[in-house]
Order: C-alpha cells, then structure tokens, then sequence
C-alpha cells in the first residue's frame, strides 16, 4: 500500500497510539518550506470585487476554498459527483501546497512561501492531523463515497501532483475561509506575469506585513 494512504488509514484508527505514531509522521512531512499559490483573481460579492488571496494575505492569512474535484476521480462514482462535492464544501475548505516552484504552471503569479519550522504551536496543533500528502495515481487513492462516513471524502482532496500537499479544515476553524499563518518567509512573485500596478500591490503588502518580496521565474 502506498505509504501515504497507510498513513491516512492510520491516523483515523481506532487505536489512539496508531493515531499518535500517524501524527507524528506528518510532523516530519510538514517541517518544511511550503509554497502557496496565489492569484490576483477576484470574486464579486453584493456587487464588489474582492481578491480573497490578497485580502487574506493582508492579514497575514491564507485563504481556503471550496472544492473542485477533477473529473477523473468520479469514474465509478459519476452519479455521486454533485453530492461528493457539496458534501465536502459543505463541511470544508482546502488548499494546496507545493515542495517548490520550479516548473509548476507558468501562470502562477506569485506565492507565498511558509516556513513550517517557524510554526507556532498552537498553529502546530490545529494543521498537524488535517494536512495530507497528494497522490497522483487515482487507482492509489481506492475511492468509494460512504455518505456515513465523512473522511471519505477527504481522499477525494488527495488526488494532485506529486511532491504537492493538501490542508484540510473544517469550515469551523476558518474565519472567512481564512487561517492565520505568522510564519511566512517571504512572497515571491514572476514580474513577467504581472503588471506593473498588480507589482505595486504586492510591494505594499510585502511591507505592511513585513515579509519580504522577491522576483522569480517560471520555467
């Protein structure tokens, strides 16, 4: 079995040590420099655009979605695909991380990158056990949908590219579908993609939040 799925088979155990020694495998996993991607995209609501990254990232947060599952996982569940859906959003929000930036999607304007060893304990405590390993092989992932039985669906958010990472939270450890996160190392950002008015905007929040801000350049 795939050593991530064990993992998660594990750390839902009814054995409170499995779950323990599942933990603290992740620990080593997550003790790392993360990288969040980021957009300039907005969303209007009561008739105002917002940019919920930027916003977020204003307040030193990051902003988590609601799911889009690719079409491929719901080959043998495609009549279950609306109520997989809505029963994740319904109850979670996620996001995705990366091990690095190079070579990932010449559209991504900028990222955040997190230092997990700077991670407050508190922090430490509620991202632990909901942060997961992507898995890249759908048939690895051994989906099935169980309406009874919720960490089902959380497989349905592991399916991504490798060396990539998914957190988890339940609607009701966000705030705004926002997560605090005081320990990001700093923003980078591809200018080749960006105007120069978007370049100012990150400028300003690099500074307002203290974290510094660097060029990179997508391959």
């Amino acid at each position: 079995m795939n050593k991530f799925i064990n993992n998660f088979y594990s750390l839902y155990s009814n054995d409170d040590r499995v779950t323990y020694q599942a933990i603290l495998e992740k620990k080593d996993w997550m003790f790392r420099p993360l990288f969040f991607m980021m957009t300039f995209e907005g969303i209007e609501v009561e008739g105002k655009i917002i940019y919920p990254d930027l916003f977020a990232l204003m307040d030193k947060a990051i902003h988590f979605k609601k799911a889009e599952f690719h079409q491929s996982l719901f080959e043998d569940n495609l009549n279950k695909k609306d109520d997989i859906i809505n029963g994740f959003n319904k109850s979670y929000r996620l996001r995705y991380a990366f091990e690095n930036i190079v070579n990932i999607s010449k559209k991504a304007a900028f990222f955040v990158e997190m230092d997990f060893s700077k991670i407050d304990k508190k922090s430490y405590n509620e991202l632990v056990a909901n942060f997961y390993p992507c898995i890249s092989e759908v048939k690895d992932l051994d989906l099935f949908y169980n309406e009874n039985s919720p960490i089902d669906l959380i497989k349905f958010a592991m399916y991504g590219e490798n060396n990539s990472w998914v957190f988890i939270l339940d609607i009701n450890a966000l705030i705004n579908d926002r997560y605090y996160m005081n320990f990001m190392k700093k923003i980078w950002y591809n200018p080749s993609l960006l105007d120069d008015e978007m370049i100012e905007t990150l400028k300003e929040i690099s500074s307002t939040i203290e974290v510094p801000l660097e060029e990179y350049y997508g391959k």
